[in-house]
């Protein structure tokens, strides 16, 4: 447990470092744009490169796959229904900002720590499907939601969801890299270790990039609207982790991690995809930076439960 809680205070204390370096004028509100064009191009990827070597990502284990998908879908809608009398603008941000998981930063050495081997198998297959939703899947339907009337047809439309996941750097590493797991392809260990040191960097810059982000700001103006989102995220995130934990068929082993990954925090490249369909980056990485510390509770305690 001592080692659990080391980690979660070393994540909470590289956020609050970016936020006292902002302070501080150190960085500045314009350096989020450089942190996020780092991790989204160079440490998540290697993250994923590290993460997925060698994983067994056997057939019969896909429908974890298809669990992480549907959650992500399921989530997606929830943001979208959030706002949706709110114009396409705010229905495209609740549907980006609601969906996916922290798994590569956050989940994964949790439970790596936690439950073993078998937990780092059942995390890596759930992945895959969450992947598809928070590295490129749920920005490109954000970005049809908003720009709709510029994509009135269905051909068009894919075109866009489509164009927007290729382009995502992680998306198209992750596809990659379940593809050679799949085939039992490992890739060399030269290639793995210098893929190492962007994955070590990769927490670290991803909760900085977060407390760049955050700005108290947004608490105070908004928050009624970030309670609201936080509310439904984990109100749907409790009520999956009960449903996976006492009623799925899973054998104990698999449910335990499946259920600690249901109450991960939201993605952490969900700012940079807020940040790149030009809508609220700064309420995002706010919204981002509370999920973690909610997440922190929520996974120590249900730890303590198991």
């Amino acid at each position: 447990m001592n080692g659990i809680l080391l980690r979660a205070f070393s994540l909470v204390f590289f956020l609050v470092l970016g936020v006292l370096l902002k302070k501080l004028n150190v960085l500045h509100q314009s350096d989020f744009t450089a942190l996020s064009r780092i991790v989204m191009r160079v440490t998540l990827p290697c993250a994923v490169l590290v993460n997925l070597n060698g994983a067994d990502l056997g057939l019969s284990m896909l429908s974890i796959t298809f669990l992480g998908l549907l959650i992500g879908i399921l989530l997606m809608g929830c943001g979208y229904l959030l706002y949706f009398r709110k114009g396409p603008a705010l229905q495209a941000f609740g549907l980006l900002n609601l969906a996916g998981f922290n798994i590569g930063n956050f989940a994964l050495p949790f439970i790596q720590g936690m439950l073993g081997a078998t937990g780092v198998l059942v995390t890596s297959i759930f992945d895959v499907g969450n992947s598809i939703i928070c590295l490129g899947g749920a920005y490109g339907v954000a970005s049809l939601v908003k720009y709709r009337s510029e994509s009135p047809s269905a051909g068009a439309s894919l075109r866009r969801v489509g164009k927007a996941m290729i382009t995502s750097v992680p998306f198209d590493f992750y596809i990659g890299m379940a593809i050679l797991a799949l085939l039992h392809i490992t890739l060399p260990d030269p290639v793995i270790t210098v893929a190492q040191v962007g994955a070590n960097a990769n927490p670290f810059l991803s909760m900085l990039m977060l407390g760049v982000a955050f700005r108290l700001g947004s608490v105070r103006e908004r928050f009624g609207e970030l309670a609201r989102i936080l509310l439904v995220r984990y109100g749907v995130c409790i009520a999956l982790a009960l449903c996976i934990y006492f009623l799925f068929p899973y054998p104990e082993a698999v449910r335990q991690p499946l259920c600690l990954l249901c109450l991960a925090p939201i993605g952490s490249a969900v700012p940079p995809f807020t940040h790149e369909l030009g809508e609220d980056y700064e309420f995002s990485g706010t919204v981002n930076s509370i999920s973690v510390m909610i997440s922190i509770a929520l996974i120590i305690f249900t730890v303590m439960l198991f």
